[in-house]
C-alpha cells in the first residue's frame, strides 16, 4: 500500500511503467490539494499503462451528478 498525497504527486508516481505494472488497484479521492481526482482519472485512463489499473472513487462526493462525472472519466466504481 502507498499513500500518495496529492494529484500531481501520483501522477508522477505512476509516470513508470514499471511502477504502474506493480499496482493492482487505485483507490482516489476527487478532492486534493493540486488537481482533482477526477482529472486525475482521466489521464490514468489515457495513459497506455495505467488504464487498465480499476480506479475506485473513494470519496464523500455522493450526490449522483459527481458520481456520473466519475464513471464518465472512467472509474470503475465510485
Amino acid at each position: 500500500v502507498e499513500a500518495i498525497n496529492g494529484g500531481t504527486a501520483a501522477l508522477e508516481y505512476l509516470s513508470s511503467t514499471e511502477r504502474a505494472g506493480e499496482i493492482d488497484a487505485i483507490f482516489l479521492d476527487v478532492m486534493m490539494p493540486d488537481i482533482n481526482g477526477y482529472e486525475v482519472l482521466k489521464v490514468l485512463k489515457e495513459r497506455d499503462h495505467t488504464k487498465e489499473i480499476p480506479v475506485i472513487m473513494l470519496t464523500a462526493r455522493d450526490r449522483g451528478n459527481e458520481i456520473i462525472e466519475g464513471y464518465q472519466h472512467g472509474a470503475d466504481y465510485y
